[in-house]
């Protein structure tokens, strides 16, 4: 199948739009200017020509008109006209849209103007166009397409099981990168659950706990003060791989491997020894072939111990391409992060509280809190390795999830083309009937 991404389409974002201090919005404004804006960008996929006049100078400055031409182009030359614009999110000069086309497409556009008169654009980013998807069968037709290996489950969470609306491969473990910081989650809500800690706990940041992006408190003095609260919010909001190997240390690996097998994964041995984020950087690096010589989970958690914890940290790897996606990462199958969530949602989940405020605070995609109560998100994502996992509340009080997977060990993801398919899967599962059983 032909990629729907031409190379030209890039993401413009300017440093003068974020430090242009924006006015308060009028009041009664019935489209905010940036929504007027949209609408105009959507009327230039059919004349590229016009959208010169739509940007700002500081804009011309650095992108020439030309690019942007090319782009609405490609766009019109893939996916047709573009036939409306649906607002995700609007503040007066910055917002979040999606383009529907003739072709049967959709694409995230985003969007932010300036203050002044005539609210011209100074920064500006397309997304791929996706299919617009009927149903939830199409979704899993398209993802059939992709290369590599890809899971998928959307699932109501009933009082007796998981119900699947849609399944692909929803049994089979792959790498789902950071995803993997849920059981850490999980070990952290035992414990203080079994009252062995507390949300507001101090701990020290600990020297061997600094790792590599993601995040930014490997850039904090060692003896840092934190609480468990705000390590488990880096940790899921930000990705922070130094907030999550404090908690690991903190903690105890084999603690989170209990908890981990308690949750009701299927083949919790695929995880042991559980790996720090840096040592798994460093096994990828340099250390990979002597971990990988056994099998001996005993033997694997000595040279842990007796070899990696003694390695420089140096600068991290640059894993430009996928890198033993298949031998050292931490697996799950769609189906174990269902019953990972419903674990959760039996353990202080289903209540206001720290535990649902830490997985709430980022929703992952901008469009998957349409028509919901609540959404709860963790994601994943390495060269050749991308998981997107949601848990949403309905506005009925009534849960699913929406957990896809897509690894390829030859070559690194399509991410944009794998949101934009994934965000037509939360849109259909909030649309969807009852649940039934969905075959794989």
């Amino acid at each position: 199948m032909k990629r729907l991404v031409p190379t030209a389409w890039l993401a413009f974002h300017l440093a003068a739009c974020a430090s242009t201090p924006a006015p308060a919005p009028t009041a009664g404004v019935e489209a905010a200017p940036v929504e007027r804006q949209a609408a105009q960008v959507c009327r230039s996929v059919d004349d590229p020509a016009a959208a010169g006049g739509l940007l700002a100078p500081a804009f011309l400055a650095q992108v020439p008109a030309a690019r942007v031409e090319q782009i609405l182009a490609d766009l019109r030359r893939t996916a047709g006209s573009c036939s409306g614009v649906r607002t995700v999110r609007a503040g007066a000069w910055d917002g979040e849209f999606e383009l529907a086309f003739t072709g049967g497409f959709v694409a995230p556009l985003r969007l932010a103007v300036e203050p002044a008169p005539g609210n011209r654009i100074v920064g500006i980013w397309f997304g791929a166009p996706a299919k617009a998807h009927g149903s939830l069968d199409e979704v899993v037709e398209e993802l059939r397409t992709l290369p590599g290996r890809v899971s998928l489950l959307v699932a109501d969470l009933l009082p007796d099981g998981i119900h699947p609306r849609a399944a692909l491969h929803a049994d089979e473990p792959l790498a789902v990168g950071s995803a993997f910081k849920l059981w850490v989650l999980a070990e952290l809500a035992r414990s203080i659950e079994a009252g062995e800690r507390r949300w507001d706990d101090v701990v020290r940041l600990e020297a061997e706990a600094i790792s590599f992006p993601a995040g930014d408190l490997r850039k904090w003095p060692v003896g840092s003060p934190l609480t468990l609260h705000t390590l488990a919010a880096l940790m899921i909001s930000r990705s922070d791989n130094t907030a999550t190997d404090q908690l690991i240390r903190l903690l105890g690996r084999e603690a989170i491997e209990r908890t981990m097998a308690a949750t009701g994964h299927a083949t919790p041995a695929r995880n042991q020894p559980f790996l720090t984020t840096r040592e798994a950087f460093l096994l990828k690096e340099a250390a990979g072939d002597g971990y990988l010589a056994t099998s001996d989970v005993a033997q694997r958690r000595a040279y842990l111990d007796a070899q990696v914890a003694k390695l420089e940290r140096g600068e991290g790897p640059r894993l430009l391409a996928p890198t033993r996606i298949g031998e050292i990462e931490w697996f799950a199958s769609a189906r174990d992060l269902a019953r990972t969530f419903a674990w959760l949602l039996d353990h202080g989940l289903r209540e206001a509280g720290p535990l649902r405020g830490v997985l709430g605070i980022e929703a992952g995609i901008a469009s998957a809190g349409d028509g919901r109560r609540w959404v709860g998100y963790k994601g994943g994502s390495e060269t050749g390795v991308l998981n997107l996992s949601f848990l949403l509340e309905n506005a009925d009080g009534s849960w699913q999830v929406v957990i896809a997977t897509w690894n390829d060990p030859a070559a690194p993801v399509d991410a944009v083309r794998f949101r934009g398919i994934v965000e037509r899967a939360l849109a259909l599962a909030a649309e969807a009937p009852a649940p039934g059983e969905a075959g794989e």
